[in-house]
């Protein structure tokens, strides 16, 4: 699944942040955890999906 904003910008590192954020408010955290990835791919600086991804993979622990 990929949103249409991701669909029409798939070099927005936002938009991939955006939609892991998202998909981690969902409680989908591996899921959000690749869209931080995604993210960090195109923009490896993107503090906020560091940080996203910092925190969907503690809480990823934390289940486990």
């Amino acid at each position: 699944y990929l949103s249409p904003v991701v669909e029409l910008e798939p070099r927005d590192a936002d938009a991939y942040n955006n939609l892991g954020t998202a998909l981690a408010r969902q409680g989908n955290l591996v899921e959000a955890a690749t869209y931080f990835e995604q993210a960090l791919k195109i923009n490896p600086q993107h503090v906020a999906a560091k940080r996203n991804l910092q925190l969907a993979r503690a809480a990823m622990a934390r289940k486990n």
